[in-house]
């Protein structure tokens, strides 16, 4: 229950009503659950529908537990491998949205504006998200660590060593998000978009890949290939993500359809969802502490420890990311300047020409 409206904007009272209910919420709880829930599913977790949930829901299916369609194992591992791309994706819009929040409400005294409408109403465009963070972003480090750690941390951050380093990679991992967010050489925000509006991907899990940067010397003839000439480089060594977006505007105008196809390693997006989630609880622990000075019966769930590594680099390396590949020219038919290619987690971006009048099939053969 909440009192009633009595204007356009939460009035008094419910700003208390609102927070008091936001600020005990355990975000980090919410993200790591997620991720234990998928790693459980990859080593053999099965839904048991003779019993708690399973029989229930079997129940209102009008189904024997025996009935209950189950999935392949193809398709349980796609779906983690996507479940885990959007976990990651979630995490990191939420710690830039949140962040921005914070910055909205930081000069108003705790309690006079609700940090839950304030977040909810915010910008709707990512870019205009970042747009409102870059105008609003403290100009002080004092000011920056006010918003990252609580009270008793900061004392100790000048002589602190460890504390300054897990500050830094606090810092690379909403660098990172931003990344995740804004990518165009591979849209990458458009692949979570694809699985939310209509599940419009395509999921493989017998899609990789490997490159030969070398003509191969085979009998053309004959079609074959020996094995000793194999040379090539892996471009996909886990499942992948197919699908069908046009990349953002830009000053040269509207782009036309691309096929992308990113790499899902649910390990390396897991760990990338963890640290993200691990900033996103930082800053929603200062920001409810902060709450709470007005509200001291408030529960904060507890400040998260931080970790002093991986940065992204660290754990991303320049592994590949994805791959793009033009579909269509522009919409006013003019042909589409981007070109095929590849990205990197390190930012960069090789592209490359297909000649398919060229095209040869080979056989490997052991021979």
């Amino acid at each position: 229950m909440i009192t009633p409206p009595t204007d356009a904007t939460p009035n008094a009272q419910q700003v208390f009503e609102l927070d008091d209910a936001f600020f005990e919420t355990d975000p980090l709880g919410y993200f790591t659950a997620r991720i234990e829930s998928l790693i459980a599913y990859t080593q053999g977790a099965r839904p048991a529908y003779d019993s708690g949930n399973g029989e229930s829901y079997a129940a209102l299916l009008h189904r024997h537990p025996a009935e209950v369609p189950t999935a392949s194992n193809e398709a349980r591992e796609l779906q983690v491998a996507i479940d885990a791309m959007s976990l990651r994706q979630h995490a990191a819009e939420g710690v830039i949205r949140l962040w921005a929040t914070v910055l909205a409400t930081r000069e108003a005294e705790p309690g006079t504006v609700s940090v839950w409408e304030t977040l909810t109403n915010g910008k709707t465009s990512v870019v205009d998200v970042l747009k409102q963070i870059a105008a609003t972003s403290p100009q002080t480090g004092d000011e920056y660590l006010a918003l990252l750690l609580p009270a008793q941390l900061i004392a100790g951050y000048p002589t602190s060593p460890d504390l300054q380093a897990a500050v830094e990679v606090l810092g690379e991992w909403m660098i990172h998000a931003e990344r995740l967010l804004t990518r165009t050489d591979l849209h990458l925000a458009a692949a979570n978009n694809k699985v939310k509006h209509g599940l419009a991907v395509r999921a493989r899990v017998d899609s990789p890949m490997e490159l030969q940067p070398t003509e191969p010397r085979g009998n053309e003839e004959a079609g074959t290939m020996p094995m000793s000439e194999l040379r090539t480089i892996p471009v996909f060594t886990a499942p992948s993500v197919e699908y069908l977006a046009r990349p953002p505007q830009d000053e040269s105008g509207k782009h036309g359809l691309e096929l992308t196809q990113l790499e899902l390693n649910v390990p390396v997006l897991l760990a990338e969802a963890n640290m993200l989630a691990t900033a996103y609880a930082a800053i929603f622990h200062v920001a409810g502490a902060r709450y709470a000075t007005v509200r001291p019966e408030l529960r904060v769930t507890r400040y998260p420890t931080l970790p002093v590594a991986p940065t992204p680099e660290q754990l991303l390396g320049k592994r590949t990311v994805g791959m793009r590949w033009p579909v269509t020219h522009r919409p006013d038919g003019s042909v589409n300047g981007r070109g095929a290619g590849i990205g990197f987690a390190d930012g960069s971006f090789v592209g490359w020409q297909v000649d398919f009048d060229s095209v040869r099939n080979f056989t490997v053969t052991n021979g």
